[in-house]
């Protein structure tokens, strides 16, 4: 958790184009860098956090920044939300629920990329 600029202030300090904070999110995690467009800068390592977690240990994410949120249950099961301004959270918040399992071949999770299948649309 952290107060700073949050996913969608590095966006837009970037000049990035992002239709609301959820695609915001989206864009973090498909491997849309604040830093360059040269397609070797990987980011913050949101990408390689979720396949590590969801995907081969079976936990569960919670991410919300500004006014965007995205709770992964696991791979097929996700949920984009808006949240109201009420419920606003000024920077990011990243909550992992991890299970008990060992990660098998854990650098070839981190260095395959892959599609991103956390879809959002509004």
């Amino acid at each position: 958790m952290d107060d700073g600029l949050s996913i969608p202030g590095r966006f837009r300090m970037s000049g990035k184009f992002f239709e609301d904070d959820c695609h915001a999110i989206e864009m973090a995690i498909s491997n849309n860098s604040t830093i360059s467009d040269d397609g070797y800068e990987r980011g913050n390592g949101l990408w390689s956090t979720l396949k590590l977690v969801v995907e081969r240990n079976g936990g569960q994410i919670l991410i919300i920044s500004n006014n965007g949120c995205l709770d992964i249950i696991n791979k097929e099961k996700y949920k984009y939300s808006i949240l109201d301004n009420s419920n606003k959270f000024n920077g990011t918040l990243i909550s992992l629920r991890l299970n008990k399992r060992e990660i098998q071949n854990f650098h070839d999770s981190i260095f395959q990329f892959g599609k991103n299948p956390y879809k959002y649309s509004r």
